[in-house]
């Protein structure tokens, strides 16, 4: 399988695991793997145009990096990258909570995420 596409297979695996996630109330584990569907969408991006993929989290960061090499208008991903990278790392430790809603609006980000990046 080229790059790109491991990258995007990773991303939907992880939208898949957040999707499972919610369905059984596991709201923090949603959080953290519909950043991590949302991660790997961008970095397929990069591979898609032979960039270096950045070694972040951070995704704000990597939208910054794919404007930069104008790869993508960051501005529609800005909201969901935004919400999205505070739960890379809070959402695997005790004093983190998600409810349900945040869940499922992490879940609706990333996919949109997943969606552009397909689109790209």
């Amino acid at each position: 399988m080229p790059p790109t596409e491991d990258w995007i297979h990773k991303a939907e695996e992880d939208m898949a695991v957040a999707r499972l996630a919610v369905a059984n109330a596991l709201w923090s584990p949603a959080c953290f793997h519909a950043q991590q569907a949302a991660e790997k969408a961008l970095k397929a991006l990069f591979e898609s145009v032979a960039l270096p993929v950045p070694r972040t989290h951070d995704l704000v960061v990597l939208l910054d990096h794919l404007e930069s090499a104008r790869v993508l208008d960051p501005q529609p991903l800005r909201e969901a990258a935004l919400v999205l990278s505070a739960y890379a790392v809070d959402a695997r430790y005790p004093g983190f909570e998600a409810d349900p809603d945040e869940a499922r609006e992490a879940v609706r980000l990333a996919a949109a995420v997943l969606e552009r990046s397909r689109a790209q």
